[in-house]
């Protein structure tokens, strides 16, 4: 799943890209916690300026992603 993933970041507009691995940075620095409000504000602000073909692979990129982790973690139960 991951090359998937992987192959579909890579098809994405070089600023999509880019907030993609920022997020993927901060998640990761976070722990994946909930983030705060003003910090999904201001994405869905980013969000906006992408361009319209890359808004929504970008969030079901972000769905599969988690849909991969909950499997896996339900896997692990």
């Amino acid at each position: 799943m991951y090359d998937e993933i992987a192959e579909r970041v890579e098809r994405l507009s070089p600023q999509t890209r880019a907030l993609f691995w920022e997020l993927q940075a901060r998640g990761v620095a976070a722990e994946f916690r909930v983030p705060a409000d003003e910090l999904v504000i201001h994405l869905h602000q980013r969000m906006l300026d992408l361009p319209p073909e890359d808004q929504a692979e970008f969030v079901n990129i972000h769905r599969d992603i988690a849909r991969q982790a909950e499997e896996q973690a339900e896997e692990e139960d």
